[in-house]
């Protein structure tokens, strides 16, 4: 990490009682867990997401942090950054995208999204009933959840939480936080009013806050 040796290893998000809530959660992972961030080294918000990372790495030992500038990762940027949005970040398992991925810097409200979506993917998991687990294992085709959110929203954590265990559990879902906030051209794409929302495969749009079974439900 040569190339971003002036970037902060210590993040402006994390005090010292959320550092050692992180450090709990990750040392309940159970399988190896890769951060892939894509970045460019010279931008703001890729700065601050690469501290957030670079304090992140710290808290688990079985959490990795890859860093690419952008376009220098075909492979990540198929996954989950098609559209070269910066920052942007996917979780891997094994090697495989999990289908977890963020826009932006999951800083807020949005920081649960991200520990928990760790854990969700890497982890033991959050307990999920077994009307939902029945209903992933019907999904028939691949589907897209675009969860846009604000930073200091109450409702839009839960959803995010919510999609992208959907996605972790499910090779057939992806599902990404973005910060509606960094991203005006999609704010306007999609019409978005108020968050969070949610769009599926560019086409259909849910509002408000939605449980991981209101999710599963429209999905199957």
């Amino acid at each position: 990490m040569e190339a971003y040796a002036d970037i902060s290893r210590t993040s402006a998000l994390l005090d010292d009682e959320l550092r050692a809530q992180i450090k709990n959660v990750f040392s309940k992972l159970t399988e190896n867990l890769e951060i892939v961030a894509i970045v460019d080294g010279g931008e703001e918000k890729s700065r601050e997401l690469l501290s957030l990372l670079f304090d992140v790495e710290t808290l688990g030992d079985r959490v990795s942090l890859t860093v690419c500038e952008k376009g220098t990762n075909d492979r990540a940027e198929a996954d989950f950054d098609k559209e070269g949005r910066i920052p942007a970040m996917g979780l891997y398992k094994a090697g495989a995208f999990t289908g977890v991925a963020f826009y932006g810097v999951p800083g807020g409200k949005e920081m649960n999204s991200f520990v928990l979506g760790c854990y969700n993917a890497a982890g033991p998991g959050q307990p999920v009933d077994k009307w939902t687990e029945k209903k992933l294992t019907k999904l028939k085709k691949e589907s897209d959840l675009k969860v846009f959110v604000s930073l200091a929203c109450h409702h839009c954590a839960a959803t995010v939480i919510g999609a992208q265990h959907l996605a972790a559990m499910s090779p057939k879902l992806t599902a990404t936080m973005i910060d509606a906030n960094l991203y005006p051209d999609l704010v306007e794409a999609y019409k978005i009013e108020r968050v969070p929302m949610i769009v599926i495969n560019d086409e259909k749009t849910l509002l408000g806050e939605k449980s991981m079974k209101d999710l599963a439900a429209i999905l199957e």
